[in-house]
């Protein structure tokens, strides 16, 4: 499809910088400018990689989470019941029809159902109830994904909002 998306957001930036901005003298103004510069920066590197990074992102936390509830499988006290049984909903769910392209949306919807599942297992393994070994590997494990997700949504920001943004 032409233009991309990105093109699309290239070109809008290109119009700002060459026909806004030389025209707007007031200070707020050209600040709101220059925010909108780093946001549409940010906007043409996201369109590229957020599928991507969602889709890298799932495939992970397909991973970490089972691993997690392995590690926790001796634990049944509240939260882990409900936590497991959430989790394997989660993991069994269609998140989209079978063989269908995994849109931006699903993958987004899928990682956020599967990121607050990760953000439970995490307040829970700050409980009282658990085994110290069992929080101190648990907390690796997370450490280590978030570690990982970090990397990946990197090449989002940066270079875009490394630039003046008001």
């Amino acid at each position: 499809m032409d233009p991309t998306a990105r093109q699309l957001l290239e070109a809008i930036r290109r119009a700002l910088d060459e026909k806004v901005e030389p025209a707007v003298e007031d200070r707020w103004a050209r600040s709101s400018l220059r925010s909108i510069r780093v946001l549409l920066d940010h906007l043409a590197q996201r369109v590229e990689l957020e599928g991507s990074v969602l889709h890298d992102d799932v495939a992970d936390l397909r991973v970490v989470l089972p691993d997690l509830a392995d590690l926790v499988v001796g634990a049944h006290a509240e939260p882990w019941p409900a936590w497991r049984a959430d989790l394997e909903h989660a993991l069994d769910h269609p998140w989209r029809e079978s063989g269908a392209y995994p849109t931006v949306a699903s993958l987004a919807a899928e990682r956020e159902a599967l990121r607050d599942l990760a953000d439970r297992a995490l307040r829970a393994l700050h409980g009282a109830d658990v085994d110290p070994a069992v929080r101190a590997e648990g907390l690796d494990r997370l450490g280590t994904y978030l570690r990982r997700q970090l990397a990946r949504e990197q090449p989002m920001f940066l270079p875009a909002f490394l630039a003046p943004s008001f």
